[in-house]
């Protein structure tokens, strides 16, 4: 399944290379011991409510998320062996490579499943306002 990240609204693309984690194990993993991250791929943690960059290689940028969409909470450059808390209302977390992240606290923003999934997955079942944008490939 292809994800991206658009801006509510305008639909401009804030992540044309989304990856999912929300799996207990995926969420864990998260970006850790990779070389890089590539500047159009991000990584979405849900449900989430905080996160860690340890046996990270590199710094991140960072937004936390509500159910709704916005944008909670934002940290650029956030370096290795860091902790981060989220707001209360945080229901996820997109990491970006370092510099990359075109977002501000109180911009809302889509999420985009391609191909229309025939069930939301599982980790992702409390953002169905983010989902409101999903392509539906054809489907009435």
């Amino acid at each position: 399944m292809k994800a991206r990240l658009l801006k509510r609204g305008s639909g401009e693309v804030v992540v044309s290379d989304l990856k999912l984690a929300v799996t207990f194990l995926s969420r864990l993993r998260g970006l850790q011991f990779q070389p890089q991250l590539p500047t159009d791929c991000g990584l979405l943690l849900a449900p989430c409510g905080s996160i860690h960059t340890h046996w990270l290689r590199f710094p991140i940028d960072v937004a936390m998320l509500d159910d709704a969409g916005r944008v909670l909470l934002v940290r650029r450059h956030l370096r290795p062996w860091r902790l981060l808390p989220g707001p209360r209302e945080t229901a996820c977390v997109l990491e970006l490579a370092a510099g990359c992240l075109r977002l501000s606290e109180g911009e809302e923003v889509e999420l985009v499943l391609e191909p229309f999934p025939d069930s939301v997955p599982r980790g992702l079942a409390g953002l169905q306002a983010m989902l409101k944008s999903i392509d539906h490939q054809g489907r009435n």
